[in-house]
């Protein structure tokens, strides 16, 4: 029977236009084994029976052409189209292409892989070490091969058309993310990372891609505030894989900011781990904001606790003054009632009753003015003016209001002191004559 050969013309180098490697058929299997399961079997069965059916065979193998099959199954390798079943019964013949000459194999036999148009992207060879005549057997056996690898190999490009879907909409969502993404591989290669880690690193996202993650690391410390502090917390996590954690790490450069820092394990359906994901998120408003509410916070306890200072001063204030306005007032009264009883026997003896009284007033009318400052009330002191006082003058003014006081409790208070001038002491008059005023009435109130 005369050889059958492929419909094409030959590359320059005397090999089929591509010069394709041959991929052994197992390779193939074990793939679609992954995507097919069944079919995959049934390839395999078929495999086996030729093979063991004919020991000359060294192998079958499967080579892609140009096609959506070459770009979906990537272990197939691109190689030029064959237009149907070929049988070359000895490479080394004249009859054969010049292109079959330069191959290993002394025989090989081919059947076109055709997608569901009626395109060949593909060939399942069979291949022989010694020249053969054409096998009606081989050819069936690749002819029941191939509907299986074509299905196998349309649902391989299916699952990497899906797959590319999913990658695509996975990377449209991280890269739509407000926090940074890292994630490291098992051998510490960064495997992805989205536009805002490069935006809070000053890295570019695609260069970092494939690179050693301590070179990342070690690119990044300028932008640390502590970097030795990253590092260790860096070094604890990856020293246990299946180690979680968090915590803010603070960055000078390119623009400040405070960032939450948390990681763990990624892990596969089997929950072995498959690398470490890192997530970066910019707290940098909300610390301030944290802050500033602790600032008005504490103004404002500062300032509660003036108010109360404040509140405490009045109350202070008002019961000292209550205290003291009692003082004069009862003087007063006092001796008003002595004028009417008629105590004065004489009119010097009146006026000095009058002049006691008149003095008390006085003092009375000064307490009812400190009263209505309320400036001095909440600045918390009373204004000093301060003089030379005649001490003996003084105990003189304040002895005959007080002795009205003892006297309406059946006491006597009366002024022992020397015939000359007293001392000259330096102090507020009012204050002082208020300050002894109380002194003496506290003895006459507890006596």
């Amino acid at each position: 029977m005369a050889d059958r050969v492929p419909a094409h013309e030959p590359s320059p180098s005397g090999a089929p236009s591509g010069s394709p490697p041959v991929v052994p058929l197992l390779a193939v299997l074990k793939l679609l084994a992954r995507l097919l399961g069944a079919s995959a079997a049934g390839v395999r069965r078929v495999a086996d029976a030729a093979a063991s059916s004919d020991a000359h065979c060294q192998e079958y193998s499967v080579v892609a052409g140009p096609g959506p099959a070459r770009k979906a199954i990537c272990a197939l390798p691109p190689a030029a189209s064959c237009t149907g079943p070929i049988w070359v019964a000895d490479t080394r013949s004249s009859a054969a292409p010049e292109w079959a000459r330069t191959m290993e194999y002394g025989c090989f036999a081919a059947v076109t892989l055709e997608d569901s148009g009626g395109s060949p992207f593909a060939c399942l060879w069979a291949a022989f070490d010694k020249p053969r005549a054409e096998d009606e057997r081989t050819l069936d056996t690749l002819s029941e091969l191939a509907p299986i690898l074509i299905d196998g190999i349309m649902e391989a490009a299916r699952y990497q058309d899906a797959l590319r879907d999913t990658t695509r909409r996975l990377q449209a969502l991280y890269e739509a993310s407000a926090d940074g993404i890292l994630m490291v591989d098992a051998n510490l290669r960064i495997s992805v990372a989205n536009r805002r880690f490069g935006e809070f690193f000053g890295l570019d996202p695609a260069a970092v891609i494939g690179a050693d993650d301590a070179k990342v690391r070690a690119a990044v410390f300028g932008c640390l505030k502590d970097p030795v502090e990253f590092e260790r917390r860096v070094g604890e996590l990856y020293s246990d894989p299946a180690a979680e954690g968090e915590d803010e790490i603070e960055l000078a450069l390119p623009v400040p900011r405070m960032l939450h820092r948390s990681s763990g394990p990624v892990r596969d359906e089997r929950g072995e781990v498959l690398g470490r994901l890192w997530l970066f998120r910019d707290v940098t408003i909300r610390r301030r904001m944290e802050r500033e509410l602790r600032e008005s916070k504490q103004q404002l306890e500062d300032k509660a606790r003036l108010l109360a200072e404040a509140d405490r001063l009045k109350s202070q204030f008002l019961a000292n003054t209550s205290h003291e306005l009692r003082t004069p007032l009862n003087s007063l009264l006092g001796f008003l009632k002595l004028i009417l009883e008629g105590a004065g026997a004489t009119p010097e003896e009146e006026r000095s009753l009058l002049a006691y009284a008149y003095n008390t007033g006085t003092h009375l009318a000064t307490l009812l003015n400190d009263i209505l400052d309320l400036a001095k009330i909440e600045a918390g002191s009373v204004p000093l003016n301060l003089e030379w006082i005649d001490a003996s003058k003084l105990l003189d003014e304040v002895i005959p209001i007080s002795a009205v006081q003892a006297r309406a409790k059946g006491l006597t208070c009366e002024l022992l002191a020397p015939a000359a001038d007293g001392p000259r002491v330096r102090a507020d008059y009012l204050r002082l004559r208020q300050v002894l005023l109380n002194l003496i009435g506290n003895a006459v109130k507890y006596t």
